[in-house]
């Protein structure tokens, strides 16, 4: 099956910083930077582990639910061939968790819309991450930032978290442990004003 191909928004305004370079054996163009008239922040907060969207998806089939009716048929096998389905289902816990972080992300959202004046989703952003570890576990930053930005899209804070909307990620993380009693992360949503 074909995806359909997703066609990237206007070019922003921008600059190039720096000049051709040639990288083995491999010219490369000057960065383009955009220049908008001004930057707002937005600094959002949620507390409780972050689950990895990516991590958690398994497999599944229909397999048992037919395999009953295909030993009534002539040929079970080739009917099981052509009647058994299989699919990735999504992460239950990232599930679970967009519905359980909606009662603290809410007020916040609409905190910066009211004081801001701001129309959701937002169109050209950067976006910081900051992770508030409350044990020693060790934890990959990039499944995290992940899930965050596949939740922005999915409240409707940004349109995507491809790079013609989400130009610029970084992310930082320390461990907490006897400091704080719950894992908190912040997210500082810059928005570029052209």
């Amino acid at each position: 099956m074909r995806t359909k191909k997703i066609v990237l928004q206007e070019v922003k305004s921008h600059t190039h910083k720096g000049r051709v370079q040639k990288l083995f054996g491999t010219h490369i163009p000057p960065k383009k930077v955009p220049t908008p008239k001004k930057y707002l922040t937005l600094r959002f907060k949620l507390t409780g582990l972050i689950p990895s969207k990516k991590n958690d998806y398994y497999a599944e089939n229909n397999y048992r639910q037919i395999m009953g009716i295909a030993f009534t048929k002539p040929n079970p096998k080739m009917w099981l061939k052509d009647n058994v389905r299989s699919w990735v289902r999504g992460s239950k816990k990232y599930l679970e968790w967009l519905d359980a972080i909606q009662e603290e992300l809410q007020p916040q959202i609409k905190f910066w819309r009211d004081k801001y004046n701001l129309v959701y989703p937002l169109n050209y952003v950067s976006i910081k991450t900051y992770y508030y570890f409350a044990d020693s576990t060790a934890r990959d930053l990039i499944s995290k930032d992940e899930s965050i930005y596949d939740m922005l899209v999915t409240k409707g804070v940004i349109i995507d978290d491809n790079y013609s909307v989400l130009y610029k990620t970084s992310s930082h993380g320390g461990c907490y442990k006897g400091e704080i009693n719950d894992h908190i992360v912040t997210i500082d949503i810059t928005l570029a004003i052209f």
